[in-house]
């Protein structure tokens, strides 16, 4: 298959003109057509999994954008998570990958206890203020020690809700809410908003407590053995829930539900079910006389959910009917931030210049607010934004202009 893929190839280079990456060092090995020349090479034993290697094909946000490109059709992420997962089975996962991925993931008392532990650790030695001597421990991790840290919740949001939470008035659906792990470590009140939505509108939410991660982390690693482990365990807790819909409000999760755990980790799943929160609410309904959004508003468009699920034009439609004549586009909306997860923590400064060229076009668009609907995408924003400038999910606007409607 992975031959198959690369012989479509045909060196047009039109990937290069949109790989975030590839704009920022601009050199061959970091462009799609590069990387898959060194996949290529790699079969035909021409070269090893050396750090020369190793560093093209890792550092790719798999934003999907050069398969978007592709007049031929190559289905370059899916090659360059193939080629990591190759070098995973060779060389085995580094030491802090296994032990968080293997061990702390899968222990589902003790990854959230650790968690809370960290977010304790954060607090007490003021690791969110810029000049904290705890800072001076970067370097050793391989990071700037100015570099924004997201700081851990203390109560997860899987801790906050019991397993049902009823619909408020006249029940219309039943779904299930599939949380991730930004949502419940970092993010909570993108969870929050998402039960006070839903339940206003009329849905009964529920809310498994055994659910893990969606395994995205792991695969994009190349560490496809220890996601199946995740995603099995997931599918055996949402495979036997009675509800009509399973929600997301992650880009990611929703694609790693809706596409990856079938077809790239080959898990018995029926992703039929699952909606992404924004097709959701078109679903159902939004609420009429709603409140407008008073400030100018904007959105930027994550990755796994334009390019990886195909939704675009529903989180606008919501945001422009919450926001009337104050949503504006800006510029390079669908272009990625720079994000991706674990990729702004080992490459950071390659994640930073990615997110200082969509940084510039929320600035053209003049908007005072960002709208998004990745939990990742929200963290690159708010480290590379103004404080001015508020980084928001559409569902948390949503659920503030429904309070003010009461």
């Amino acid at each position: 298959m992975i031959s198959e893929e690369i012989i479509k190839c045909m060196k047009c280079g039109f990937c290069r003109a949109v790989c975030p990456v590839f704009s920022e060092l601009k050199t061959e090995p970091y462009s799609p057509r590069g990387r898959l020349q060194l996949i290529k090479n790699l079969l035909k034993g021409a070269v090893h999994f050396t750090p020369n290697w190793h560093n093209p094909i890792f550092r790719c946000l798999i934003c999907k954008a050069c398969v978007e490109e592709c007049p031929s059709g190559v289905e370059l992420d899916h090659l360059f998570i193939s080629a990591r997962a190759e070098e995973v089975k060779d060389k085995s996962l580094s030491l802090g990958k296994r032990v968080v991925f293997r061990y702390f993931m899968r222990a589902r008392r003790m990854f959230p206890f650790s968690v809370i532990i960290l977010g304790i650790l954060q607090r007490v030695t003021l690791l969110f203020w810029r000049f904290s001597p705890a800072r001076l421990l970067f370097p050793l991790l391989s990071m700037p020690m100015g570099r924004p840290i997201p700081i851990f919740t203390l109560k997860p949001f899987l801790s906050r809700y019991p397993e049902v939470v009823p619909a408020k008035g006249e029940r219309k659906t039943r779904v299930a809410f599939f949380v991730g792990c930004a949502t419940n470590y970092i993010y909570p009140n993108i969870g929050i908003s998402l039960i006070n939505v839903l339940t206003k509108l009329g849905v009964e939410v529920v809310i498994p407590k055994g659910q893990m991660c969606c395994g995205t982390p792991l695969y994009i690693s190349g560490d496809i053995e220890g996601a199946r482990y995740l995603v099995q365990r997931n599918i055996d807790i949402f495979s036997s829930l009675d509800v009509d819909y399973i929600v997301t409000a992650c880009a990611s999760c929703g694609l790693s539900l809706k596409k990856e755990w079938d077809r790239i980790l080959g898990m018995e799943w029926d992703p039929s079910r699952v909606r992404d929160i924004s097709e959701l609410l078109l679903k159902i309904g939004l609420p009429e006389q709603l409140p407008k959004f008073s400030q100018m508003l904007t959105y930027h468009d994550p990755c796994h959910l334009r390019r990886g699920q195909k939704i675009w034009l529903e989180p606008r439609e919501i945001l422009q009917y919450i926001a009337g004549e104050n949503f504006v586009e800006m510029k390079d909306s669908d272009r990625c931030c720079g994000g991706a997860g674990s990729f702004n923590l080992f490459y950071y400064e390659t994640s930073r210049a990615v997110g200082e060229k969509k940084k510039e076009r929320v600035l053209e668009s003049k908007a005072e607010a960002v709208a998004t609907g990745c939990p990742s995408c929200i963290m690159q924003f708010k480290s590379v934004l103004p404080k001015r400038i508020k980084v928001l999910h559409p569902v948390e606007i949503l659920d503030e202009l429904l309070k003010e409607n009461r």
